[in-house]
């Protein structure tokens, strides 16, 4: 696990990002304090891993965001949010990624896998979703449903499997995918401040002036 304590210049408050790698796939769980509240960031796969790790920290969440519905995003949410009492929440955009998670994660992952999605599952579209710590910003293109969570007042922004490291996009070959509605949310992403920290679905992090400076691909 690693941790990131990231200050807000302005009031010198603070937030934290522990980074667990977790699924066959090594996705990027995050679990963020911030505001007082903690929450889990896609939690795909080793639900006890994760919940072991919230007890070690001595941290209880209070809600567990999906970037978006692929099964190696979310494989643990169930677990988790059974352990702790605590809803998760999906783009509506995604839900039959959510309805397929089983036959899905079955087919890449050659073993058979319970069909358990997270319960209770809310829909950032409801607006069930009121917290003034985290936004949503809707960025399609990956899939159909696929979102950014940025930290309110901090440079933080988890960018699930929409932008990694190096300039490097989510793939477009499923029949669902847009090439065109991710080039729209990587101008959305683009828009962000230089020092903005991305916290992407697999590999390391980076900021947005890497990408610009040191990557050779074009963001947009």
């Amino acid at each position: 696990m690693e941790s990131q304590h990231i200050q807000n210049k302005k009031d010198n408050k603070e937030i934290v990002v522990h980074s667990l790698s977790v699924g066959q796939l090594a996705t990027n769980c995050y679990i963020l304090a911030a505001g007082g509240k903690n929450y889990i960031i896609d939690p795909g796969g080793d639900g006890t891993y994760i919940g072991e790790t919230l007890l070690k920290l001595q941290m209880i969440p209070q809600a567990i965001f999906l970037t978006h519905g692929h099964f190696d995003h979310m494989l643990g949410a169930f677990e988790i949010s059974t352990a702790f009492g605590i809803p998760t929440y999906v783009s509506k955009r995604d839900s039959f990624l959510v309805e397929r998670m089983q036959q899905t994660a079955e087919h890449f992952l050659k073993y058979a896998v319970d069909d358990i999605p997270p319960k209770p599952l809310f829909f950032y579209e409801d607006g069930k979703l009121l917290d003034s710590n985290v936004r949503i910003l809707y960025t399609p293109g990956h899939t159909p449903g696929s979102v950014c969570l940025d930290v309110v007042g901090f440079p933080v922004l988890f960018t699930g499997d929409t932008l990694f490291a190096g300039g490097f996009v989510g793939e477009t070959n499923h029949e669902y995918s847009s090439k065109q509605e991710l080039q729209k949310s990587l101008s959305l992403i683009n828009a962000f401040e230089e020092e903005t920290i991305l916290f992407p679905g697999h590999g390391e992090s980076t900021t947005l002036y890497d990408i610009r400076h040191t990557s050779e691909k074009e963001l947009v």
